[in-house]
Formats: structure tokens, sequence, C-alpha cells
């Protein structure tokens, strides 16, 4: 694999768990990854909700949706935990995803998504889920385990269509706790910062508080995906690179042809 990150800089707000093999891509293209872990990842408050529901497969749902890889890795681990098998208890619902990122997570557990919308977001999967359920939504039962604080589109959205929703937290996303590491290597200098959740944005501007913009003034920001873009914005920061697809593959092809196209331009 060629370069074309040489030299550069590039900050990665993912939690410290998730970020090898974004780091690994960015330096086989040539580049320094700097770990800026905005994110802690964490157990729900309760498993009960989750378990109340799970209890339900596969009869009480039409379809389980995963929104994230995250929620996809933590159900299927819960599961284990209750000694269900997820591959029969699944295997009559509809699979639903969103990104490719979280449908690689479902194939990588040896499960096969039924829908993956071409828009990486809630908005386009509700577009792809009336489309495929040919009898329509109404009165249809979906199973939604996520993040404790998520967004309410897809959820409000079921239930305007008439479809009912369960929604159970899988896990919890929290501030670092040790902030002070990313801070000090937000002081060193980044040439490019990657966001890949609206969470990673919200969570690393409340930690740099009233340097936010001194901290990131010239520094190019890489969104993965529309909702962290718009998360980006929302921040009052300006969005160089925007992959056309939500994988961290695409991020960095993106981030390199950026570099290609700013170079002659001090890479403004």
């Amino acid at each position: 694999m060629g370069g074309g990150l040489s030299g550069l800089r590039i900050g990665i707000t993912r939690a410290a768990e998730q970020a090898e093999s974004l780091s690994r891509l960015i330096e086989q293209r040539g580049g320094e990854p700097i770990l800026l872990p905005a994110l802690c990842l964490r157990e729900p408050p309760s498993w009960a909700p989750f378990d109340d529901a799970a209890a339900l497969l596969p009869d009480g749902f039409d379809g389980i949706v995963f929104t994230s890889a995250n929620a996809v890795e933590r159900t299927l681990d819960r599961l284990t935990i209750l000694g269900v098998d997820a591959g029969d208890v699944l295997d009559g619902l509809l699979t639903v995803v969103v990104g490719t990122a979280t449908s690689e997570m479902v194939a990588s557990r040896g499960l096969v998504p039924d829908i993956v919308p071409e828009e990486f977001h809630s908005e386009g999967l509700l577009e792809a889920l009336e489309s495929r359920v040919a009898s329509g939504l109404r009165g249809t039962r979906w199973f939604l385990p996520r993040a404790l604080v998520a967004r309410d589109v897809l959820p409000r959205g079921l239930e305007a269509r008439r479809a009912q929703v369960i929604a159970a937290p899988v896990y919890e996303v929290g501030p670092p706790l040790d902030p002070e590491p990313i801070l000090a290597r937000l002081e060193q200098g980044l040439d490019v910062v990657t966001f890949a959740s609206g969470s990673a944005v919200t969570n690393l501007q409340a930690l740099v508080g009233d340097r936010w913009g001194e901290l990131l003034d010239g520094v190019a920001v890489a969104a993965l995906g529309p909702v962290t873009a718009d998360a980006c914005v929302d921040a009052g920061l300006r969005v160089s690179i925007q992959p056309p697809e939500a994988r961290m593959e695409a991020l960095v092809e993106s981030t390199v042809a950026w570099a290609a196209e700013g170079a002659g331009a001090g890479r403004a």
C-alpha cells in the first residue's frame, strides 16, 4: 500500500479499544496516528431492559435493528451470557443494520444482515424498511439494542408508522477517564482530527472547553457519516473530509485524497 499521509499527525478520537484498526491504516499510508480517546465505553446501568426484551426473542419481534458495531458486539455477547444461541434466535427475524462497519461486524459474528440501507443514517433506514416490508410497518415489532443515549429519529419514525419499538441499552458512552494526555497531545498540534461519532465530538469539545477553537484552529476535520458531520458543524467545526462510505478504509482514502489536493496550498 502506498503513502499519501507522510508527515501528517492525525488524531483518532475513538475509544482506546477501537482505535487499533484506524491507527494501522494511517500508519500504512505513512501518517502518524495520535490517540485522543474522547470516548469510554461502559456497561449500561442495568441489563434488565435488554434481558426482558431478549426473553421475547424470536417470536416477540419481526426484526432487530443495529445502528452501530458496538451494539452488535455487546448484544451478541450478552445473548451468549444469557445462554442464547444468537444464530438460532435471529434467524427468524429481519436483521437490519446501518453502515458498512455495522454490517461487517454482523458478518464477522457469523450472521447475515437482511437490510443494509444505502444511506448510512436512521432516516435512510426508515426508507429501506418501508420498501422491504411489503405489508407495511403498521403493527410490526422491532428490537433496538443501542447506546444508553442515542438519537430518537429511528424509534420515532417507526412509531409514526404505527410500528412498536423496544429499545434497550447495551452500552454507555462516557467521557475519557484521564483527559490530561489528550490535552497534551492536542497542544503538540495536529494536521487532521478524525471523528467517527457525534459523541466523540461533544466529549472532546467538553474536555477542551474554552480552548476548543484555539487547539483545533487550522486542523482539518474528517467526519465519518452524515450524523457525525452534522455534530461537527454544530460544534463550530468545518468538515474538510467526509468519505462516501462509513468505513475506516474510506476515511483514510478520503484523507489521502485531501492531502494530495491540499499539498500545493499548504494543506489549508
